[in-house]
């Protein structure tokens, strides 16, 4: 199908059958993903092997000011053509974005046996609404489509048989520990010490702050179980505290899957289909 735009371009649709996939993962394992604005993703796994990782969003961020800005000044001037470009263009880029993030996120979790990934969508509810905060950060934040990315995400975990537990509530998840803390009664037992640290005061130990908040996404969306299994880990404590940071606004390749995970538990035949859905 082709649809001719405005802008002088055309859009070509292709429409084909896509068999979901065999829903043969465990679905005890899991991927939790706090969304954020300077972090855009941080991820957490109670899989022992899959290191945690956070996913840069201060590009974006910067990215999404510039054409804000950029965007106002247009209008003003009347650059109606101009403007519809600059739309298109930063379309393009935030829409890349996406996808490689989300391509990272399923091909982890199919090339590791994990069967459930969980996001929370609260903090898209928060940062869609107008807002009255001034100028730079409307320019900052607003129309950052998170909603787009959970899409996304839904999309392709359906084809890989993977389940996405999205959870509407995020209180509580960034001034909670994960380890001690108690998000229904509010018992905190922590705080942030730092930008970017989370100090638990019954254990006295530091964490990253985003890591934190993901396993307690994990624990809103899946139970309180989900700390006790996390804990029986070797390296809990690793996970909580030193992620890969990775950049991926640029372009995506798929040799980041290597420094997060070594082991090779997807048969290749999966891996290839994978392939050739997303890649």
């Amino acid at each position: 199908k082709l649809i001719w735009r405005e802008e002088g371009y055309i859009d070509v649709m292709l429409t084909y059958e896509q068999s979901l996939g065999n829903n043969q993962l465990d679905k005890d394992k899991f991927i939790s993903i706090d969304i954020g604005v300077n972090n855009f993703i941080s991820a957490v796994s109670n899989k022992e092997n899959v290191r945690s990782f956070i996913v840069n969003g201060k590009p974006l961020k910067a990215f999404n000011q510039w054409v804000n800005k950029l965007s106002a000044k247009l209008q003003r001037e009347g650059k109606e053509k101009e403007h519809k470009l600059l739309w298109r263009y930063r379309n393009k880029r935030i829409n890349q974005f996406f996808a490689s993030i989300t391509n990272l996120l399923v091909s982890l979790a199919l090339k590791e046996n994990i069967g459930t990934i969980v996001i929370s969508k609260g903090l898209m509810e928060e940062y869609q609404k107008k807002s009255v905060k001034g100028e730079k950060f409307n320019q900052t934040f607003r129309v950052i489509p998170f909603g787009k990315f959970i899409q996304m995400l839904k999309y392709k975990c359906d084809i890989g048989g993977i389940d996405l537990k999205i959870t509407d509530d995020e209180r509580y998840t960034s001034k909670t520990s994960s380890i001690s803390g108690d998000m229904e009664k509010k018992e905190f037992n922590g705080k942030r010490v730092k930008r970017g640290l989370f100090k638990d005061h019954k254990t006295g130990k530091v964490y990253n702050a985003d890591l934190n908040g993901a396993l307690n996404i994990a624990i809103k969306g899946l139970g309180e179980g989900i700390r006790e299994q996390f804990l029986k880990l070797s390296n809990w404590i690793d996970k909580l505290s030193r992620p890969i940071k990775l950049n991926l606004f640029g372009k995506y390749s798929a040799s980041v899957i290597k420094d997060i995970a070594d082991s090779n538990s997807l048969s290749g035949d999966r891996r290839r289909t994978f392939s050739e859905t997303f890649c």
